[in-house]
């Protein structure tokens, strides 16, 4: 008779989940399953019958952590669809707003939900008040640093979580003096606090080396918007990195004929795979992991990094360093946009059409994707979003099983410890699941 071992909740995540691992008559480990049961929330339907103005206010309420990303990919879809072409400054304060974002929320997962696994060796103490007990520096560093991130959002977008200012045709507001001057006294700030969690990720690479670079590692594609010199969060080019080495760069309208979804019977995630490939080598990964290792960024945390997971690395446990990385870099970025100006000229007026359009961003967790068709008035007719965890899903499965049968491996289903549970419970935390943001929708078919 077959055998399941539940971990459920999955803790330390964003949402409601929980992992089946099963094994066989004979009680050895056969499969894992990631069920994610957090309700579908209808947003795709939502939007439909919508005005167009109205879709990046209602987008930015699809998540209370990755609010600006949904917000700007909304946002996107619709002037694409209506052929608007948003001024240059506001252009700017959107992707300030999509850093600021990004800093918060890789603050967040990087501390409080990922360090606990790393610095906390006590399975009692692997929490945030073990954390607190045992490293309060960064703990402190990080509470002030994860604060710069919404006093950004709250200056760029009118409030600290779903912001209010993005239109089609650009942005309500502009910077003034005063604003720019705080920016810059946050980001002078956050370069300091920053320290710490480097100081703290560089600790961990030396401590974990083996660990980070093996347990539950698996082979990928990658997918993410092209990379240049900066962190690069919109407004670029698709690239898709194949395991056998080909980079792949293309229009972000080429995104909805890349990528396949299909349903499972245990998920509300739906598992997107790559299509020209089928299931079996579609696996495909987004977020944090994927950027890095394409990017040509100058700096120090990121040489060490090449030299612990050589790039490409197919290391899923590297996703935790890498976002420490890229809070640096966001860092730099918000600071080159800054000190490059930001001008008056914010919007654009823009007149409803027929069309169709795409909005495709780097959300924290990786590539955002918004779908929309409007009418001649303007309203939506259709409506397709995409979330990073949703492109993920497949993979974290994958990470789960490579880690269990690792853990598993000549131990029957009688001597399964609480150590074993909690070590793959942590391979699908480094993916840093935003579960509310993946299921969107769900239709029922219903017999005769």
């Amino acid at each position: 008779m077959t055998k399941t071992v539940y971990i459920d909740p999955a803790t330390r995540v964003e949402g409601h989940a929980k992992l089946n691992i099963q094994f066989n008559d004979a009680g050895a480990f056969e499969k894992v399953e990631f069920q994610c049961y957090e309700p579908p929330r209808g947003f795709e339907r939502l939007f439909i019958g919508m005005i167009g103005e109205e879709v990046p206010r209602l987008a930015a309420k699809i998540c209370g952590i990755c609010y600006s990303a949904h917000c700007v990919a909304a946002v996107q879809a619709i002037e694409n669809a209506w052929g608007v072409e948003p001024p240059e400054d506001a252009i700017k304060l959107r992707e300030l707003m999509l850093l600021a974002n990004l800093l918060q929320s890789h603050i967040l997962h990087f501390t409080f939900l990922a360090m606990p696994d790393f610095l906390c060796d006590n399975p009692q103490e692997k929490n945030f008040v073990g954390l607190l007990n045992k490293h309060k520096e960064l703990v402190e560093a990080s509470v002030k640093l994860r604060a710069v991130g919404q006093k950004l959002t709250e200056i760029l977008g009118g409030r600290q979580i779903h912001p209010a200012t993005v239109v089609p045709g650009g942005m309500t507001k502009s910077l003034n003096k005063d604003e720019v001057e705080k920016i810059t006294a946050n980001i002078n700030e956050a370069k300091v606090l920053v320290e710490t969690l480097k100081n703290c990720a560089e600790k961990v690479m030396e401590a974990k080396a083996s660990l980070l670079e093996k347990f539950g590692k698996i082979d990928s594609h990658f997918l993410c918007l092209r990379q240049k010199q900066h962190l690069t969060l919109c407004n670029a080019d698709l690239e898709l990195s194949t395991r056998d080495g080909r980079i792949i760069v293309m229009k972000p309208e080429k995104y909805s004929k890349l990528v396949r979804e299909r349903v499972v019977d245990y998920s509300f995630i739906k598992q997107p795979y790559l299509d020209e490939t089928g299931l079996e080598d579609g696996l495909i990964r987004v977020g944090p992991l994927a950027r890095v290792n394409r990017c040509e960024w100058n700096n120090k945390l990121l040489r060490k990094f090449d030299k612990a997971f050589p790039r490409p690395s197919q290391s899923t446990l590297a996703y935790n360093i890498a976002r420490t990385i890229e809070i640096e870099e966001c860092l730099k970025r918000i600071e080159e946009v800054i000190n490059d100006g930001v001008g008056k000229h914010v919007r654009e007026t823009v007149k409803p059409r027929e069309g169709h359009g795409v909005g495709i961003v780097e959300a924290p967790r990786g590539l955002l994707f918004h779908c929309y068709s409007t009418d001649r008035q303007g309203i939506v007719t259709e409506a397709n979003v995409i979330a990073p965890t949703t492109q993920n899903a497949l993979a974290i499965e994958k990470s789960a099983e490579a880690a269990a049968r690792e853990r598993f491996a000549g131990k029957a289903y009688e001597r399964i410890t609480r150590d074993d549970l909690d070590s793959i419970e942590m391979v699908v935390r480094a993916y840093d699941p935003c579960l509310s943001c993946s299921v969107h929708l769900v239709r029922i078919k219903r017999g005769l």
